[in-house]
């Protein structure tokens, strides 16, 4: 019987952790699938970090999507790697630079990320 709840959750932290460890670039795909599938914002934090590590295509691609996660850390993994050059993406750092309820340090993140860009 395949393991669910939290069991299965922690299961997949440390398969993320260790894939992360390894610097397993073939498993990309693994984690992104965990990444979507996952109901525990802690573990698309690190399946964001993993993938932004192991991927080239990250910062094109679910880097954009992470800057509007619920989660502020996999958000700040987001704004730290997202390509500028994607229509929209200077817009979401502009935003989250100026979003009185957004995270102090993403905030200053996204800040930077645009002021670096100029």
């Amino acid at each position: 019987m395949p393991r669910r709840g939290p069991d299965r959750i922690g299961v997949q932290c440390r398969l993320v952790a260790a894939l992360a460890r390894l610097d397993h670039t073939p498993c990309v795909e693994t984690v992104e699938a965990i990444f979507d599938s996952t109901v525990y914002s802690y573990l698309r934090e690190r399946c964001a970090k993993t993938t932004s590590r192991l991927s080239s295509a990250f910062a094109r691609e679910r880097a954009v999507e992470c800057l509007d996660d619920c989660e502020s850390g996999t958000r700040l993994v987001g704004i730290t790697h997202a390509d500028l050059s994607i229509r929209g993406v200077r817009e979401r750092l502009g935003r989250i630079a100026e979003d009185p309820t957004e995270d102090d340090d993403n905030r200053q993140a996204a800040r930077n990320r645009i002021s670096l860009d100029h």
